[in-house]
């Protein structure tokens, strides 16, 4: 799964893979387990290619609250083994939407697709409150690919991370496009407890922005540093 079998479905099983998943992999992963149990088609799975089998077109899911918090499968794996000296830490991370309204050429998105969705601010609070709660994380990365880019969702789960006192003290950074960011939303981001935003300036000369359909100009990215 991921980026790679999204665009080219067909390769992985030309070159040797068993199973192939473009797009989002939640519920496919689940038939795929019952498939195994003896239980269903691997032909109705929306996304999946076999090698005798192109299957159905991908679907994105649209409702992201009915998922289960990723921290509620975070036992079957040991952190040892990615630092054998017992330093890992649980990331903490979040995603708290999927998909980009952007058109940039280069970005790999395809996974997620170009509609935006979101969870609401109570399935994301709840999910922060019991990282908090149960690791001890004080620290949420959103990996979100434009956590910025619907103002009126931003702004509720601005308020929605204040008003939780489980959540006093904790800080947060996200990633957004600089043209979809605003000096009130960071205010306002910042007294939710943002302390960085990662913007993605992929060049600073206008023919190559163009090129890449970033939708951006350099006077608009400087704008969104200062």
């Amino acid at each position: 799964g991921g980026p790679h079998p999204t665009v080219v479905p067909g390769e992985p099983v030309a070159h040797g893979f068993d199973l192939s998943l473009a797009g989002e992999g939640e519920h496919a992963i689940r038939q795929i387990a019952r498939f195994c149990d003896g239980d269903g088609s691997l032909d109705a799975i929306p996304g999946l290619s076999t090698p005798n089998s192109g299957g159905l077109p991908a679907q994105s899911i649209g409702n992201l609250d009915e998922l289960p918090y990723p921290h509620e499968g975070y036992e079957t794996f040991d952190l040892g083994m990615y630092n054998p000296d017992g330093g890992s830490v649980v990331p903490g991370g979040l995603m708290t939407s999927r998909g980009c309204p952007a058109r940039c050429t280069f970005c790999a998105n395809y996974v997620t697709g170009r509609i935006y969705r979101y969870r609401s601010s109570q399935s994301i609070v709840e999910e922060m409150r019991h990282l908090r709660a149960e690791y001890g994380i004080n620290t949420f990365p959103f990996w979100d690919d434009a956590f910025t880019a619907l103002r009126p969702r931003l702004r509720e789960l601005c308020d929605a991370i204040v008003a939780e006192s489980d959540l006093d003290g904790i800080t947060w950074s996200c990633i957004t496009p600089g043209n979809m960011i605003k000096p009130a939303d960071l205010v306002r981001m910042r007294e939710a407890g943002c302390v960085s935003v990662n913007f993605g300036i992929e060049s600073g000369d206008p023919r190559i922005l163009k090129a890449i359909q970033k939708g951006q100009r350099p006077d608009g990215i400087r704008a969104a540093v200062r």
